[in-house]
């Protein structure tokens, strides 16, 4: 009788032991947040690609190629950013504390619309974005997903 009770024991043991590698061999390779579209950002860009996807709560998503001669004097870095107001007015993305920021960085980027004559001339340093994409974060979105960092020698060239 004990050494079927000491066998079962063992059997139990091992099993418990296999099922636990086997959970730490499905845990998440990296502590990012993973963020759900639609719940946790309604607006999207891919950085390098300058693709935006915008997802209003109400109507169709729509995926808009940005401008290629758009000013962008401040770039910001990958990850979830709400949009706000500055002091006058003007839209700026504001960096929770779940984005990792550069040393340094304000965790705050302005956003004019590209056409914007202060962007356009330097007298504002911000991120230009196309007047349709600035008007739909004006009124339909509270937070932006960016998918790629600005990091590295491609960044120089924008």
């Amino acid at each position: 009788m004990r050494t079927v009770i000491a066998s079962l024991i063992t059997a139990a043991t091992l099993a418990l032991s296999l099922s636990s590698s086997t959970v730490s061999a499905q845990a998440p390779e990296s502590l990012l947040p993973q963020y759900v579209p639609g719940i946790d950002y309604t607006a999207s860009l891919d950085a390098l690609d300058q693709h935006w996807e915008l997802q209003p709560q109400f109507g169709e998503s729509r995926v808009i190629a940005g401008d290629a001669f758009c000013p962008r004097g401040i770039e910001p870095p990958a990850g979830l950013w709400l949009i706000g107001r500055d002091s006058q007015g003007e839209l700026e993305l504001i960096a929770p504390s779940a984005t990792l920021l550069p040393t340094g960085h304000s965790g705050r980027v302005a956003l004019r619309s590209c056409d914007d004559p202060e962007l356009r001339d330097g007298r504002v340093q911000a991120y230009g974005v196309p007047a349709v994409v600035y008007q739909s974060l004006a009124n339909e979105h509270g937070s932006l997903l960016i998918h790629e960092a600005f990091d590295g020698p491609r960044a120089a060239q924008n």
